[in-house]
């Protein structure tokens, strides 16, 4: 394969995930949009992310073991097709069960983007994995940061809730179009492992991929815990405006994004394993800071360390996976993604229910104890060889 065309296809690997980082950071600043226009209450505004997380999960991990079988054309091109429909049927459901539903449909979705892209990328750069990975999500991030730009603004102009999600895929079709021309090849070179079912079942019960697990629920639960309700927290916790709080939010993203460029020149000088324990144990102390600062100055200081913090997690964890099983990185990265989505299924939706509960401070305050796991897992990590 030439260089050109290795980059092209990078490039393409970079705008398809984009689109999802913009699906996935829509509803911070709609929640009370859609609190309000589907007559539901906050634990039920939290079965969207459920749903979303369940969507993800019926993909994601069969996904990873189709790719490395069959392909990562068709896996891709049907991903970005779907998340294009999943956002226009959210537009215009008419009823809460409906915008469920088109929920679930963008996470299958997701997941097939998430896997093709992160494999592309996998296997086009197999000697700079893990500094090529964080450089693909800096577009993750992007898209991001959009989200709640897109969204607040919309809302805040009063376009309703459709408008941002009718923009979101009107962006997922125009992806969809340059991929189905863009000869995204089914297979990156001649090495990939024809993995069988077996193989996949062996290396899911491996005490290293269980590991991995951990870490991978522990990260995303807080990402997507975060990226769900810090604009309601901070609209109720600090009285800010929903404008503002979804800047607070976007800028988030923006560290997160920011932080990738950093941490995929670091991550080649001290390794995926040694990057992993340092971020998140920076992440820990930033969200404490966020969960007790007394301002919205502070509380914005706080959730912006975090997200430049968090900027270099999930790339390491992929590369990590990917540097254990070189042979069979479709599929690793399929797992990986699995354990993305159960953190996406059940974190955000707890944090809904103890806010109902109790109060949005103690549902974020369930983020905490899960970044202080983190912290442990990444230094059990740093001194496992696989």
């Amino acid at each position: 394969m030439t260089r050109g065309r290795v980059r092209y296809i990078t490039f393409l690997s970079y705008i398809s995930l984009l689109s999802y980082g913009l699906c996935i950071s829509l509803a911070g600043p709609a929640l009370g949009e859609i609190q309000r226009h589907f007559g539901v209450t906050g634990a039920s505004a939290g079965l969207l992310f459920t749903a979303q997380s369940v969507g993800f999960l019926s993909t994601v991990l069969f996904g990873g073991y189709l790719a490395d079988r069959a392909g990562l054309r068709p896996v891709i091109l049907a991903g970005q097709a779907l998340l294009a429909a999943g956002l226009a049927l959210f537009a215009a459901a008419g009823s809460f069960t409906a915008a469920v539903a088109a929920y679930a449909v963008t996470g299958a979705a997701g997941g097939l983007i998430e896997i093709a892209s992160n494999t592309l990328v996998s296997d086009l750069h197999p000697g700079t994995r893990v500094s090529s990975l964080n450089v693909l999500h800096i577009f993750f991030g992007l898209g991001g940061l959009a989200g709640p730009l897109v969204s607040g603004w919309m809302l805040s102009h009063g376009t309703g809730l459709a408008g941002p999600y009718y923009a979101a895929a009107g962006y997922s079709a125009l992806a969809f179009l340059l991929l189905i021309t863009g000869g995204v090849p089914s297979r990156i070179g001649t090495g990939a492992e024809q993995i069988d079912f077996k193989r996949a079942v062996s290396m899911l019960k491996s005490p290293f991929t269980i590991l991995l697990a951990a870490a991978t629920i522990s990260y995303v639960g807080v990402e997507m815990g975060i990226n769900a309700w810090s604009v309601l927290y901070l609209e109720q916790s600090l009285d800010m405006e929903k404008m503002a709080a979804s800047t607070i939010l976007a800028n988030f993203w923006l560290a997160m994004t920011l932080g990738r460029i950093a941490c995929a020149a670091l991550g080649k000088k001290i390794g995926e394993k040694n990057l992993l324990a340092l971020l998140a144990l920076l992440a820990c102390c930033t969200y404490a800071l966020f969960l007790v600062s007394p301002t919205p100055a502070l509380a914005g200081a706080g959730l912006v360390g975090t997200g430049l913090a968090f900027s270099g997690v999930f790339p390491a964890l992929l590369a990590i996976g990917g540097n254990a099983y070189p042979r069979a990185t479709a599929t690793i990265t399929g797992m990986s993604m699995t354990f993305s989505g159960i953190g996406f299924m059940v974190v955000p939706w707890l944090v809904g229910v103890v806010a109902s509960a109790t109060s949005i401070t103690a549902g974020m305050g369930m983020l905490a104890a899960l970044s202080v796991l983190l912290v442990t897992l990444a230094a059990i990590m740093r001194t496992r060889q696989e």
